[in-house]
């Protein structure tokens, strides 16, 4: 015999084991415990000593029921050895992402600026020739946005295609995540434009004989 139970709320799925979506979630109830419960408060940001006001509150309503064991959601998850695994995963894979992005964004500089400091004597003769300043900026930015574009697209198109590798890697974010895919292609292009923009205006502001008599 099955005594009948009243449901007083539902609760959101909730991970007991893992991270990340590698484990289905299974049904669960959760029955009142005679001699001991567990007390979730929600506080807003920057609230000092819930502790205490929950001691209070909970002595107000019973003044002999003990409380103990207070602790933050976050000290509970980080107490938690099941999540160690994947949380030093996920700390390792941004270590190496951010690692990866910052050798990259220096490569694009070094090698934009490297092309556009190669290009000195013909940006001289531009101007020996009657070209204004603005112009040969404006040329060289053109020159360099076809490769940059090409490259963009490229990149894109080859992070979607690998994101099923780091997908099992992920706990409430998308594989194609929009912010990742609008952010970082912005910055290459910020980079680019930089490192394009500053050596040729230097360049095209010197005066041409004295660049064509250093050649």
């Amino acid at each position: 015999y099955t005594p009948w139970h009243t449901i007083v709320g539902v609760v959101e799925n909730v991970n007991h084991t893992v991270m990340a979506g590698l484990v289905s979630t299974t049904p669960e109830i959760f029955l009142p415990c005679e001699f001991c419960s567990t007390l979730l408060v929600k506080s807003r940001p920057g609230t000092s000593d819930v502790g205490s006001l929950v001691r209070a509150q909970v002595a107000s309503l019973d003044p002999g029921m003990p409380v103990d064991n207070i602790r933050s959601l976050e000290a509970a998850l980080n107490a938690n050895r099941n999540r160690a695994g994947p949380r030093f995963r996920t700390m390792l894979l941004g270590a190496f992402s951010g690692t990866a992005l910052l050798l990259a964004l220096s490569g694009v500089y070094g090698v934009a600026a490297y092309t556009v400091a190669e290009r000195k004597r013909e940006f001289a003769i531009r101007r020996a020739l009657g070209a204004s300043a603005a112009g040969v900026v404006r040329m060289a930015l053109v020159h360099a946005a076809t490769p940059l574009v090409l490259g963009v697209i490229g990149g894109v198109a080859a992070s979607v295609g690998l994101t099923r590798l780091v997908s099992s890697y992920l706990f409430e974010v998308t594989p194609l995540d929009p912010g990742v895919f609008i952010v970082v292609p912005t910055l290459f292009v910020v980079v680019a434009f930089v490192a394009n923009y500053a050596p040729s205006r230097r360049s095209a502001s010197i005066d041409p004989m004295t660049t064509l008599r250093c050649e």
